[in-house]
């Protein structure tokens, strides 16, 4: 049985794809965040500075899965870091 996923608040860094971003966390790590098909719609017209939520598994840490809903992706929107 797989391990659950932890989540974490994150930035988004710099776009390596056109659904996927490198994004950082509180603590400096960076990692690579796809973005889930159900969430595409909500990620579009992001930029570098960003905050998402990221969900990362204990067995690797240096991927994660980018979530979305539509009132994360406007909060996300207008809570640029400075």
């Amino acid at each position: 049985m797989p391990a659950p996923a932890i989540c974490f608040d994150a930035v988004l860094v710099r776009p390596v794809g056109p659904h996927a971003w490198w994004v950082r966390l509180p603590n400096g790590h960076e990692l690579a965040g796809v973005i889930r098909k159900a969430d595409r719609p909500a990620a579009e017209g992001l930029a570098p500075g960003d905050l998402a939520a990221i969900e990362i598994r204990p067995a690797d840490f240096s991927r994660g899965r980018l979530r979305f809903d539509l009132s994360a992706a406007l909060v996300a929107k207008n809570q640029r870091p400075v």
